[in-house]
């Protein structure tokens, strides 16, 4: 369960930030409960006593009473990290937000479009598995894709070259990619395909990765490759 509180005082947005998360969490078939507050105080007793009990706040920074950053501020001093979408109507707090690591700011009106990029954004990096199943013949493999360094297509055959090992398993590699979340895997060559997360050093003919391997960038993957890291880069 997706559990979302909306913070904002002015009633007909409190309202319609409501029907905006609840028709993007629809149409990707997430489960989740969506609770509205028009101040920050009743919001700050329930974190308070379960710190636990959301996992995104969308909150408004102008508020009558505590405003939502000093509100921000008194989570995060209470180590609570729970993700924040600042929402306002002013540019002028983008600089001071970003002392409490907010995951996005959305300015009002807010765009539906840009809603669900940041709630996605949340999702795929909190909350979404972060394991893949792979099929081996009659065995089911599972993978946290965190300690998959990069996939290597040799001789009809993966070789997945893990933190602590590799693994070699029968499947194309076209159908790993397919399997692996996009945007964490990006195809660097027609043999190989990498998580970003390893990549240290980015040019147009090689990639050097963390593990200290070294992989070749094909001609017809470069610029793919390099938009996916920046997105990358962008949302973690």
């Amino acid at each position: 369960m997706y559990q979302i509180a909306i913070c904002e005082n002015e009633t007909k947005i409190l309202e319609h930030l409501h029907d905006l998360c609840a028709e993007i969490l629809d149409e990707i078939n997430i489960s989740y409960k969506i609770e509205t507050f028009k101040n920050a105080d009743s919001l700050t007793k329930i974190l308070y006593n379960r710190p636990s009990d959301f996992d995104l706040l969308l909150l408004d920074i102008v508020m009558d009473g505590v405003s939502g950053m000093e509100f921000a501020k008194q989570l995060r001093s209470r180590q609570n990290l729970i993700s924040i979408i600042f929402i306002t109507a002013h540019e002028d707090y983008l600089l001071e937000g970003y002392t409490v690591q907010p995951l996005w700011y959305l300015l009002k009106p807010v765009s539906r479009n840009e809603l669900a990029t940041a709630i996605q954004t949340d999702l795929e990096r909190n909350h979404l598995s972060k394991t893949v199943i792979l099929k081996s013949g009659s065995r089911y493999i599972s993978l946290d894709t965190e300690n998959v360094i990069f996939i290597e297509s040799m001789n009809h055959t993966l070789h997945i070259h893990l933190s602590d090992r590799t693994l070699s398993i029968h499947m194309t590699l076209a159908n790993a990619q397919n399997i692996f979340p996009s945007n964490r895997f990006s195809r660097c060559h027609k043999s190989y395909l990498v998580n970003l997360h390893w990549i240290s050093d980015i040019s147009r003919t090689k990639l050097q990765l963390k593990s200290g391997d070294i992989l070749p960038v094909g001609r017809n993957y470069q610029i793919q490759l390099q938009s996916d890291f920046v997105r990358y880069l962008n949302h973690f």
